[in-house]
């Protein structure tokens, strides 16, 4: 980890590395936008400000739980914080404040619940962060019996994994059967029922078309994501089922990703000592963002954390480049700085 941490110090190392990896996953982006641009099929107009409830039933609307287990949301944040975690809040604000743009980053220790947040609660934009609801959408689906792994595996972990929006288009026409504004109410649903208030999907990601006709971009809280992440590091968003973990499930989903896509949360987190299932997503362009959400987990299970880094910048003047390599290099140094205090926690793996 020394050589790595060294290593990465140097401005050298850090251009032709981190060039290599992400201009893969800019190739991956511009396929998925060129083939969503050509499908003209996804009209959304109605469906931003019109959410209705789902012609289907769903699960009973409760208080979010998360951390600890039978404890309110609303509780839970009444637990106190240890001294390392605030001085962990005071680090990552410092980080935050020093760099342009709006940055807002979450952190729960998934063991005792405690959460510390910078903007936490603050609506950031979610570019294809927003597929992670659509992802946990079609595996209600398949643990409901609705659709079948094998229909849509494939689809559903290219788009995690890959972060490709154009994939997102057959799992919503699943959930919609042909129809994706209907797919978009059911999402939005089911998101409500597990308690987000602020996050919405209102549209598929990256369908420029579909911004404009919505007049409204999908949008999020770190504070929100954190709390379904943990609920499912907690085996807690999805009922206990017997034929199919979906808990599971969803971290496999969000594991294994393309290698061009692991420069923000992973990249400073030896692999030896610690694995990531993390869902990213990016929009270059007006207003540039830049996002990463996920789980860490110890290799020996010492400890489990939700992060969740959102960038947004209204800076028009950006070059896409900047985009990867300042915001990035920053959501990089948060998660860095994260994963340092949760091993002087609990110790190294």
């Amino acid at each position: 980890m020394n050589n790595k941490e060294t290593d990465s110090n140097s401005p050298k190392r850090f251009s032709r590395r981190r060039f290599l990896q992400l201009s893969g996953a800019v190739a991956v982006v511009g396929t998925g936008l060129f083939l969503l641009e050509s499908n003209k099929v996804l009209k959304t107009s109605t469906i931003a400000n019109n959410l209705q409830p789902p012609p289907f039933p769903t699960p009973t609307p409760e208080k979010y739980v998360i951390g600890v287990p039978g404890v309110t949301r609303t509780e839970l944040e009444k637990v106190p914080v240890a001294a390392d975690l605030v001085e962990l809040k005071d680090r990552l604000a410092g980080e935050i404040d020093a760099h342009e743009g709006q940055t807002a980053v979450a952190v729960t220790d998934v063991k005792t619940g405690e959460m510390i947040d910078v903007n936490g609660d603050r609506i950031q934009l979610t570019g294809c962060v927003a597929n992670l609801f659509c992802a946990l959408t079609v595996i209600e689906y398949i643990r409901r019996g609705l659709i079948t792994k094998e229909e849509v595996e494939y689809d559903l972990t290219t788009m995690v994994r890959h972060s490709s929006p154009s994939h997102a288009t057959p799992l919503l026409n699943q959930l919609g059967n042909g129809d994706v504004e209907k797919a978009l109410i059911i999402i939005n649903d089911l998101m409500r029922s597990w308690g987000l208030e602020k996050s919405i999907y209102a549209n598929p990601p990256a369908l420029d078309d579909c911004y404009e006709d919505c007049r409204r971009p999908n949008e999020a809280t770190a504070n929100e994501i954190n709390q379904i992440l943990v609920k499912i590091a907690k085996n807690e968003l999805f009922p206990a089922d017997q034929n199919f973990d979906a808990n599971q499930y969803a971290i496999w989903v969000m594991s294994n990703n393309k290698p061009g896509l692991n420069f923000m949360i992973p990249w400073e987190i030896p692999q030896s000592e610690a694995t990531v299932a993390h869902k990213v997503g990016w929009y270059p362009g007006q207003p540039h963002t830049i996002n990463d959400v996920g789980l860490v987990f110890a290799s020996d299970q010492r400890f489990q954390y939700a992060i969740s880094c959102l960038y947004q910048n209204y800076d028009y003047s950006m070059a896409e480049e900047t985009l990867y390599y300042d915001p990035g290099g920053l959501l990089s140094r948060l998660s860095k700085i994260t994963y340092q205090t949760f091993v002087n926690r609990y110790g190294r793996p």
